[in-house]
């Protein structure tokens, strides 16, 4: 078929395009550069809501909006059941299980018993297919090798514009004299502690995750 070799006819014969399983068709890879930049925006604006929900949650603000007073007031309660039954810790010992199991497929190459339940425990392995929501896999120029190198680094790219996020907020904070009495050093390193749990905790998710890409 034109457009189409291998033989199965499952290559593209342009080098900017990708075989699609699913629809059995070449699909455009697209602009790469404007891919990236979204990728980035989205996770920018992420991390920037995010922090912004926590730090409202967290701060002695009290909106005058009844409605909104009353969202704030279960979020505060929902953090504080939260931390009294301890389920960060929890949570972390439930993720790190299912993303061990959903690594035993690909390590040992065995099949899980139940599809159902094989596609449940493969979905925690999310930071696999990140990396190719914008820019599938076979759209990477640079093989396997940056396919890899892509899927290792999008997470320290993260984590660092977690901390440029967090610093920003406590120089904006300063500026505007709600922190007259510390100092600039102080305010960066009040910024870095404040970022420094969503660091540890993305990384514990992607660990185990990316690590098993490297076997595949």
């Amino acid at each position: 078929a034109s457009g189409y070799k291998g033989p199965v006819c499952e290559v593209c014969s342009d080098s900017n395009a990708y075989f699609k399983e699913s629809s059995a068709r070449c699909v455009d890879c697209g602009n790469i550069s404007a891919n990236v930049a979204v990728l980035v925006t989205i996770a920018i604006v992420i991390i920037a809501l995010i922090s912004a929900a926590a730090s409202v949650v967290r701060s002695s603000w009290e909106p005058r909006n009844a409605a909104a007073a009353r969202a704030l007031a279960h979020a505060r309660r929902f953090e504080q059941v939260w931390q009294e039954l301890g389920m960060q810790g929890k949570l972390k010992q439930a993720i790190g299980l299912y993303q061990v199991i959903a690594a035993i497929p690909t390590v040992f190459n065995v099949s899980l018993p139940d599809e159902q339940y094989a596609a449940w425990v493969n979905a925690l392995s999310w930071p696999n297919f990140i990396d190719s929501i914008f820019l599938p896999g076979e759209c990477y120029s640079g093989g396997y090798f940056a396919l890899l190198l892509s899927s290792t680094l999008w997470p320290v790219g993260l984590i660092f514009a977690a901390f440029a996020a967090s610093m920003s907020w406590e120089c904006a904070c300063k500026l505007l004299r709600q922190r007259r009495r510390s100092s600039w050093r102080e305010t960066i390193v009040h910024g870095i502690d404040r970022a420094l749990p969503f660091a540890l905790f993305l990384t514990f998710l992607c660990i185990i995750s990316i690590s098993t890409r490297i076997f595949k």
